[in-house]
């Protein structure tokens, strides 16, 4: 019976350790501190697909595990050697909360709002062929502009098909495309000057439009023929997506923009600006405010800068921006965000990510770069980085006195990267660290993966 017994109570605490204390188990210690399981499951079970891609195998495991191991031992040494008494790395930290602050309020106010759907496709989906006649503008004479401005007025009323638009532009386009008679290709939305795009909308084919103009010059168009654009391959231009994607962000902030300016509680004074009163109150929000005083200093600020003096519909637009930034940083540091578990996790993620990087440049050992290791990478990447062939074929190898400064940045790149492992070293062995095999496999067995 009391074998029994002690066996019962053996498989009890064989069961107790793996299901109640296996969250508990310490995978890496260190002098002054340690990793448990879960903490480093929390952090697993935090990353994206690509992340996790990357922690397959036990060394993936092994070397995810010391990284946050050093993580934490850098913090510590941040920590014993005053880092965070220092004026300049405080004012650091509390760029960091303030830019925190304001991404996350960026984040609720617009990029949480942008909804890509079909529909946004619907204006690319139409292809223009495409023709035009181009005279630049990139000249300082006005004279010569306005010659251009008569000649494609003149031109487009000459125009009365696709041929007499090309001899045009064979004889007056001022780009390459003139060999072609002006021929641009099949042209989409988004592709070409936004002026163009809003052109190609009021536009009929076998018509000439009106003079367009862009960055590039001033502008006769001709479509020849529409079609409909394949909708897949729409869908799978990342580029396209890319301009939805930052036009929608464009409105959104837009109308973020004007909500702060229809806060309750705003007031903006315009007649008082100019004022002798320099304590006068030219833009008031709760307790914030905006005296003529900073109005002022902030006009002079403009004319140190070379800007002239502000026109009256330019001052308006000033005080919207400062207005707008007021309330910005009144909700910036309200007690709401700045106390939220969100803000409180990303700020320090974002201050532990600069204090890390501030010790590892401080106290890396870097080797200065010899003359032998620039001949050695010039001599072992002469093929594959310096030998060029030109258009008749003859082979031309770069001097070295050519790419020096640039073989210095790869060599001074790679020395960086080495003297980095060598600090990690020290601290490994400074702080003890160990890594507990059997408490790895398990880490890898949550996951289901196989050693």
């Amino acid at each position: 019976m009391k074998f029994i017994a002690q066996s019962l109570f053996f498989l009890i605490s064989m069961f107790c350790f793996v299901s109640c204390g296996d969250s508990n188990i310490e995978v890496a210690k260190f002098d002054g501190g340690s990793l448990a399981k879960n903490e480093l499951s929390k952090i697993i079970n935090g990353m994206g697909i690509q992340e996790l891609n990357h922690l397959q195998t036990k060394d993936d495991y092994f070397k995810f595990v010391r990284k946050i191991a050093l993580e934490q031992i850098i913090l510590m040494e941040v920590n014993k050697t005053g880092l965070l008494d220092e004026t300049e790395i405080q004012d650091k930290l509390a760029s960091i909360h303030r830019k925190t602050a304001f991404e996350i309020l960026h984040t609720k106010n617009v990029i949480d709002k942008i909804k890509i759907v079909e529909s946004d496709y619907s204006k690319y989906s139409t292809i223009y062929e495409l023709y035009h006649i181009v005279c630049r503008t990139d000249t300082l004479k006005n004279e010569k502009i306005e010659q251009s401005r008569r000649l494609l007025k003149k031109l487009s009323s000459e125009i009365k098909s696709l041929d007499d638009f090309k001899k045009y532009a064979r004889e007056y386009s001022e780009d390459a495309t003139s060999y072609e008679g002006g021929y641009l290709g099949k042209i989409r939305f988004g592709i070409m000057d936004s002026a163009i795009d809003e052109a190609l909308v009021k536009m009929t084919p076998h018509k000439v439009s009106d003079i367009v103009e862009t960055y590039a010059g001033l502008h006769l168009l001709w479509i020849e023929s529409t079609e409909k654009a394949d909708m897949n391959e729409l869908f799978k231009d990342r580029r396209l997506y890319d301009a939805i994607y930052a036009q929608k962000q464009e409105n959104l902030e837009n109308v973020w923009y004007e909500n702060l300016l229809n806060e309750d509680g705003l007031q903006i004074f315009e007649d008082k600006i100019g004022s002798s009163d320099e304590n006068a109150e030219i833009i008031v929000y709760k307790e914030n405010k905006i005296t003529n005083a900073e109005i002022n200093q902030m006009i002079a600020d403009l004319r140190k800068s070379g800007f002239p003096t502000p026109t009256k519909s330019e001052l308006k637009l000033k005080l919207k921006d400062m207005a707008a930034k007021l309330i910005l940083e009144d909700k910036m540091n309200s007690p709401i965000l700045v106390e939220s578990e969100n803000f409180k996790a990303s700020a320090k993620k974002s201050c532990d990510y600069y204090l890390m990087n501030e010790y590892i440049d401080r106290n890396k050992k870097m080797e200065p770069i010899t003359d032998a290791e620039i001949e050695e990478f010039y001599e072992k990447n002469q093929a594959t980085l310096f030998t060029f062939k030109d258009e008749k074929g003859k082979t031309f190898i770069q001097p070295i006195s050519e790419v020096r400064k640039f073989i210095e940045q790869k060599v001074q790149d790679n020395k960086v990267q080495n003297a980095r492992y060598r600090l990690y070293q020290d601290l490994v062995k400074k702080y003890n660290l160990q890594i507990a095999e059997e408490a790895l496999l398990l880490l890898m067995k949550e996951r289901g993966l196989k050693p």
